[in-house]
């Protein structure tokens, strides 16, 4: 596969970041909205879920898989590709366990919890499916946020796992 020269790779690494930062960004916000609203809310409640979704499937999705193409060209791209760094694949793994979490937990769940409020906002709370959604999520949002902020962290760790900082910037230097 073509390696990419530096003004490329340049380039590559700036996307990757914006589009990383963009999801890292929209998770936090996601979720503090999320834990802001209250589910006996009625009209409020319908008002900030249906936000929630709308960020969530026109932002943050976008960002996620814009970041995880990003992220496999700029490796796939470099010398040594993708599986010559324990790091690169630790935030791969966790990048596809946050998505494949999101896709089949959190979105069906918030989904039907919109369909449930838009349906009856003022009865929604009633609703055992839309508590019980409204549990989980409130539940598992928090460390699913936590992981997606490491594996941006991962990025900028000066040791990358028992490197020093100067064996990294010295190889840096070398290409």
């Amino acid at each position: 596969m073509n390696k990419l020269g530096e003004t490329g790779r340049a380039w590559l690494k700036g996307l990757h970041i914006l589009c990383t930062a963009t999801w890292v960004g929209t998770a936090v916000c996601t979720t503090f909205l999320y834990l802001a609203y209250r589910p006996d809310a009625g009209p409020e409640a319908h008002t900030l879920l249906t936000t929630i979704k709308s960020i969530d499937d026109g932002v943050l999705v976008p960002s996620a898989v814009s970041s995880l193409l990003s992220g496999l060209l700029l490796v796939g791209l470099s010398p040594g590709g993708l599986f010559s760094r324990p790091w690169v694949i630790t935030k791969l793994i966790g990048t596809l366990v946050v998505m494949l979490s999101g896709i089949l937990f959190f979105s069906p769940r918030m989904n039907a919890m919109v369909e449930i409020v838009t349906a009856d906002p003022q009865r929604a709370a009633e609703n055992p499916t839309f508590l019980s959604n409204h549990q989980f999520i409130s539940i598992a949002i928090g460390p699913q946020v936590l992981v997606v902020l490491c594996l941006a962290l991962i990025s900028a760790l000066p040791w990358k796992w028992g490197i020093p900082p100067s064996a990294t910037s010295s190889s840096s230097q070398r290409k």
